[in-house]
């Protein structure tokens, strides 16, 4: 299953941003929502070099309170220390010496958290108040979650299939796969693109190749290669009830998504 393409939604002006003293950088920014905005920091050359980089974060004139956050994968989350804010709009920091923030898994921490564990390089989250009620950014990141984004794929992924058995003995064509998958990607086709953090067609190809791998393992029918195979329903509940438990698992989670997200691509 090849994924599509998703593109991102970037601006070079969102009021924000940062400055890489000892390197020149164009940073680009991928708008989340209304509160949260997304850069990815291409400046590592090696883990040791990275470390020696001096970085400058700002925040323009006529934004609110904007907490920052720098998530590197392999390493960890780290606080750009308190808020920027008029009184306090810049603030420069040393990647050798940062400040590790620890976090819970509650919103909107959990957007920090899933791009720790599924995004390919480090970042730059930055989270905007613009004095709404705090209730009201934990809504957005809720929305935002991809962990949330799987689980109502794969229960939609699993329903569509049930409608779909026309063979007795509870079984369905494996077209039927690639049928879920065209719907919807037509309909996400028609979704803003700041409603998620990733490419989300990326999700729904690698949803289908994590079955049709388990399905060859176990079988040894190759769905990607056959023409007509009639695929058990009982085995693709136990499938798709196992990945279900892992995306309600604090310790699995983000996990399932980032081997999801990879299966698309192998």
């Amino acid at each position: 299953m090849t994924p599509c393409t998703f593109g991102s939604s970037s601006t070079s002006q969102p009021g924000l941003g940062y400055v890489v003293i000892s390197r020149p950088q164009t940073a680009t920014f991928r708008v989340l929502g209304r509160h949260f905005c997304l850069s990815n920091l291409d400046l590592l050359e090696t883990p040791e070099r990275s470390l020696e980089h001096q970085i400058c974060v700002w925040l323009g004139p006529d934004l609110n309170e904007t907490s920052v956050y720098l998530i590197w994968p392999g390493r960890g989350i780290y606080s750009i220390g308190p808020p920027l804010s008029a009184s306090n709009p810049s603030r420069m920091i040393n990647l050798g010496t940062g400040n590790g923030a620890v976090m819970n898994c509650e919103p909107p921490n959990n957007v920090a958290l899933e791009l720790l564990h599924i995004n390919p390089t480090p970042c730059f989250l930055f989270i905007q108040q613009w004095g709404e009620e705090y209730t009201t950014i934990q809504d957005e990141a809720k929305s935002l979650s991809f962990t949330s984004y799987a689980h109502i794929a794969i229960t939609d992924f699993l329903s569509y299939l049930e409608k779909q058995k026309q063979v007795p003995g509870d079984a369905i064509q494996s077209s039927a796969l690639e049928a879920w998958y065209n719907q919807t990607v037509d309909a996400l086709s028609r979704e803003a693109q700041e409603k998620f953090l990733f490419d989300p067609t990326l999700l729904l190809a690698g949803i289908i190749q994590n079955l049709g791998t388990r399905i060859k393992v176990i079988n040894n029918f190759d769905i990607a290669t056959e023409e007509l195979i009639f695929i058990p329903m009982v085995f693709i509940r136990n499938w798709g009830k196992y990945l279900m438990e892992e995306l309600i698992s604090d310790s699995g989670k983000e996990l399932c998504v980032k081997n999801l997200l990879e299966s698309s691509t192998s």
